[in-house]
């Protein structure tokens, strides 16, 4: 019981300072300055084969930094499996149904994680500070991580829907022990 106790206080007690340290990097999109890369997290797809509500949330955001500030790469990250399901082709077709421009919509498919995520910006030709979009519970670890891989990021919070309570505490509790764990990853990848 008590290091079960220890794991949860230390996660909680990583969550806040990483909270602290990164809100000022967590923007909205009336106070946010322009990017040229956008990075969409993947956040899964209902049983429909349709983005998840959350990643709804995080797509309505992205339409409408890009109706203001013309971004000239999106970067739609997430998961692809061998079954059809394919996060980041979805949130392509979502964004072309609102006439955001083909050519700027780039895939990642191998973006298992939000750690795998920001490894694989590599493979584009970014320019430098990433707009990270998703909501404001994850973004927090997503920034230590760009942070820990040297990406220059800024957070956009994506709060257009309403989620439950249960959904919310669900999300926060995941995230706190999602931290160490992809501090672990991380540790991992850069030893290789």
């Amino acid at each position: 019981m008590i290091p079960a106790l220890a794991v949860i206080f230390l996660s909680f007690l990583s969550y806040l300072i990483i909270y602290f340290k990164y809100k000022v990097q967590v923007l909205t999109v009336n106070a946010i300055p322009r990017a040229d890369t956008i990075l969409i997290l993947g956040a899964g797809l209902d049983k429909n084969g349709q983005p998840s509500d959350i990643l709804i949330d995080r797509l309505i955001t992205t339409y409408t930094y890009f109706s203001i500030n013309n971004p000239k790469i999106i970067i739609a990250s997430g998961t692809k499996k061998e079954n059809a399901y394919n996060e980041p082709l979805k949130m392509k077709e979502y964004l072309l149904l609102k006439d955001v421009p083909r050519d700027i919509i780039n895939l990642d498919e191998s973006g298992f994680s939000t750690l795998d995520s920001l490894i694989n910006l590599r493979h584009f030709e970014i320019t430098e500070p990433v707009l990270i979009i998703s909501q404001k519970f994850h973004l927090y670890r997503a920034l230590l991580l760009g942070d820990l891989l040297s990406i220059k990021a800024l957070g956009l919070a994506a709060n257009n829907l309403n989620f439950s309570i249960q959904k919310r505490l669900f999300w926060t509790a995941r995230e706190m022990l999602a931290i160490p764990y992809n501090l672990l990853k991380l540790i991992i990848y850069k030893l290789k």
